[in-house]
């Protein structure tokens, strides 16, 4: 099974794109802001800033794993890793230069994020933000775990916005 996730609205809190399963849109999705890379040939990743900047894009393997860190729930007003799996688990990338730990889980906003992926509903209304997030992870995680019975979970990522300007090198 392939994702893939197209990249489509940047700004300097956060990027927005459309995530597809073989090819098939599934949902919106919410990730960090980009920053270039000062020098991406190396193998760590010069432009990262913990908490604050996207995943590069590239091809990075999807597993289901159990993530180590909490997430913050405004709603609930703590810190959860919910998951729509009763163990817990979400849908982690594996291999990520200079970055660990990245999940796909719910979110609705860039602070609850911490670098990783968000599902949910683009809010036109608030250019930063996604809605139904729990609703849409549920779904992906049950095309993933589909994926992962059937084989192997990849998941592309691609660009299609321009970074924001005073957001470069």
């Amino acid at each position: 099974m392939t994702l893939r996730i197209a990249r489509r609205w940047a700004t300097r809190k956060s990027t927005i794109g459309q995530l597809y399963v073989d090819g098939l849109y599934q949902s919106d999705c919410l990730e960090d802001r980009l920053r270039r890379d000062p020098d991406p040939s190396t193998a760590v990743n010069e432009g990262k800033v913990y908490g604050e900047t996207a995943i590069p894009a590239g091809r990075y393997q999807v597993v289901i794993a159990k993530m180590q860190r909490q997430v913050w729930l405004p709603e609930k007003r703590e810190w959860s890793p919910w998951s729509p799996r009763p163990d817990g688990q979400l849908p982690q990338l594996l291999d990520i230069p200079g970055f660990m730990g990245i999940f796909v889980h719910a979110a609705n906003s860039p602070v609850e994020i911490l670098g990783c992926i968000a599902t949910g509903t683009r809010d036109l209304a608030t250019p930063d933000r996604l809605t139904g997030s729990r609703v849409a992870l549920t779904a992906l995680v049950t095309r993933i775990e589909e994926g992962l019975r059937a084989g192997e979970v990849w998941i592309d990522i691609e660009n299609f916005c321009e970074i924001p300007e005073d957001e470069g090198a």
